[in-house]
């Protein structure tokens, strides 16, 4: 491939250069958060909780439904996407 050639890709999905921001500011929020430093929203300091179960289940499903291409997301995967939920401390 030369440099002038671009590759297609399907509409609505990143590119690689916005996956590569993605990537790094998930990384940089979650090693906050883990610290004990993070805070959600501007100011308001919280603790993550991993969900599990039936908890996670009912989560999901709201969450799909108000994004319904993390749905297609997990779909394309073989693992299952945690689900964390952000509590004030």
């Amino acid at each position: 491939m030369t440099q002038n050639q671009q590759v297609a890709r399907k509409p609505a999905t990143p590119g690689p250069f916005s996956r590569w921001i993605q990537r790094k500011m998930n990384t940089r929020m979650n090693r906050k958060i883990r610290r004990g430093r993070g805070t959600f929203m501007g100011t308001v300091p919280v603790t993550p909780h991993r969900l599990d179960g039936a908890d996670r289940e009912q989560a999901w499903r709201r969450i799909v439904a108000a994004q319904p291409r993390y749905g297609t997301y997990q779909s394309k995967s073989d693992r299952e996407y945690p689900v964390i939920r952000l509590t004030p401390r």
